[in-house]
Order: C-alpha cells, then sequence, then structure tokens
C-alpha cells in the first residue's frame, strides 16, 4: 500500500472515495453539478461520519501537488456547500483564502488523471 506525501497510508477506502469522486467530475463536467456526501456515502459505502476525514487527506494531497481542492464539490444538498470541516482544513494547509465557487469551477476543469495516478500507485 502507498503512502500520502505527508506519511500517512492510502487505505483501499482512499482509493474508492477517489474513484468515486473522478468519476463524478467526468460525468458532470459540463454543467458542474456538485456531489452530496448521502450521493458519495452510498456510493462508496460508507457511514457519513467517517467521510470527512477521508475528504481531508485526499483534498490536503492535491494542495501538496498544487491540484485544486478535490473536495470542494462534495456539498450539502440544502445549501450546495461543503461542509464547515472543508474550511478547517483548507485553512490549515493554508488555503484560508479559497472561494468555494472559484476552487469548484477549478475542480471541474482540472484533468484528474495524474491525481488518480498517484492514488493507485
Amino acid at each position: 500500500m502507498s503512502n500520502f506525501s505527508d506519511g500517512h497510508k492510502i487505505t483501499r477506502i482512499h482509493k474508492s472515495v477517489a474513484e468515486q469522486i473522478t468519476e463524478w467530475i467526468r460525468n458532470n463536467a459540463d454543467d458542474r453539478t456538485p456531489i452530496t456526501y448521502k450521493q458519495l456515502c452510498d456510493r462508496v459505502d460508507i457511514d457519513r461520519q467517517f467521510i470527512g476525514r477521508f475528504l481531508g487527506s485526499l483534498s490536503t494531497e492535491c494542495h501538496a501537488h498544487g491540484w485544486p481542492l478535490i473536495s470542494v464539490i462534495v456539498v450539502h444538498p440544502d445549501t450546495g456547500l461543503p461542509d464547515a470541516q472543508f474550511l478547517v482544513m483548507a485553512d490549515r494547509i493554508g488555503r484560508s483564502d479559497v472561494e468555494i465557487e472559484e476552487e469548484s469551477r477549478r475542480v471541474f476543469a482540472h484533468d484528474w488523471q495524474q491525481f488518480m495516478d498517484f492514488i493507485n500507485r
């Protein structure tokens, strides 16, 4: 099993979450429809209370490589915004200036092949 840049293990769940999000991006790039936490949790078969830690790890790795913060497109259905923990993570990695709408646009415009190559190495 490989590691993230910070030394933490990339687990099967990280890989599954990454695969589901990048597939969603490919299928929804034209209209930039975000995925809800419930939709993602159902696809990965994980309880909602645990998904945040996997999303945080993936976006932290994205930042380390200069890629957009992929988890910005995972949102609450009522607000269309990511969880408050997204902003906590962004602040922790030095991205307190992140603008949700702009970052989401960047995520849908980005080619995620290098990210998936890194996750699956």
